[in-house]
């Protein structure tokens, strides 16, 4: 009995405090989001852009739109873009936005930083030196550039080169003689042999699956190589394997990820797994097992109690 009137009282006390928080006074219509981010003649043209090219996971955008881009949110809820606030930003990508994303001595996007996460449009109010107006929006005035020939989210490269010193790596990737696509700088030797890229080498590199904690890609190519993946490097979460086999992941060109692929044709898959959630998890399905197990062994114990 005496386990019953301790749920009972819980359940009373949480009750009224609930009842002021929500109730039918608090309560109102639900909205499409939709309705309450407002929705530009540019994002139209950009999401049909993404539709074309097969959905999320092909490339990104850069909205230099209002004050900052970096404290607006709404492209992010149409398109992945580059801005957007969050104020626990990873270390890697806050070096990005502060050293690399605008050439210091013209104040407009570097290409090689474009590059580096794949931003294939720049929406902005004013021309963008390298790139090519293709919409132009009576709404806004806002004008949407391509970068025509910008790097895929995803490739291969033919070379690496050892480059010690984030600095010296910010200095190699503002330098317009430094190409990405052709050659990977990373922070320690790799053991891996590399291979020219031309016309007559094989080195392809296919999408199959994209969602915030999984990606995979069909890969082909006829020598080892490294794969150059267009995602900020973070080691605390994010794991990769060739055909299954875990594989490490490299960190490139300071801010992005290389996994290292044998010759042939692979399956190439990274998960978002951090250590943290799965041990917290855990932890949560076992409190709730012995808090409600709790109640149930007393409530258990009350009953056999009064029993003849």
């Amino acid at each position: 009995a005496g386990g019953g009137v301790l749920v009972l009282l819980v359940l009373v006390d949480l009750w009224g405090v609930d009842r002021r928080y929500f109730n039918a006074e608090l309560l109102v219509d639900a909205q499409n989001s939709e309705e309450q981010v407002q929705t530009y003649d540019f994002d139209r043209f950009v999401l049909d852009r993404v539709a074309e090219a097969g959905g999320p996971g092909h490339f990104r955008v850069l909205s230099l739109e209002g004050r900052h881009p970096m404290v607006n949110a709404r492209p992010s809820f149409h398109y992945e873009s580059l801005g957007g606030y969050h104020g626990a930003k990873l270390r890697r990508y806050q070096d990005y936005l502060e050293h690399l994303l605008l050439d210091p001595r013209t104040g407009t996007p570097n290409p090689n930083a474009l590059d580096l996460l794949g931003v294939r449009y720049v929406i902005s109010g004013r021309p963008v030196p390298g790139m090519t107006a293709v919409y132009t929006g009576d709404q806004t005035g806002y004008t949407v550039y391509e970068k025509t020939d910008v790097l895929p989210r995803a490739y291969f490269v033919e070379g690496v080169e050892v480059v010690e010193g984030h600095e010296a790596v910010w200095e190699r990737l503002l330098s317009p003689e430094f190409d990405p696509g052709r050659t990977a700088m990373v922070e320690a030797p790799i053991e891996w042999a590399t291979a020219p890229i031309d016309s007559n080498a094989t080195a392809a590199v296919t999408l199959r699956k994209f969602s915030p904690h999984e990606i995979e890609w069909a890969v082909e190519t006829d020598a080892p190589r490294l794969l150059v993946v267009g995602e900020v490097y973070y080691p605390a979460g994010w794991t990769a394997a060739v055909d299954g086999a875990e594989t490490p992941i490299h960190p490139v060109n300071y801010l992005v990820r290389g996994v290292e692929v044998p010759a042939g044709a692979h399956t190439v898959t990274m998960r978002f797994e951090p250590a943290s959630v799965r041990t917290g998890r855990l932890i949560s399905a076992i409190a709730t097992f012995l808090a409600y197990g709790g109640v149930l062994a007393l409530l258990g114990l009350g009953y056999f109690r009064r029993s003849p």
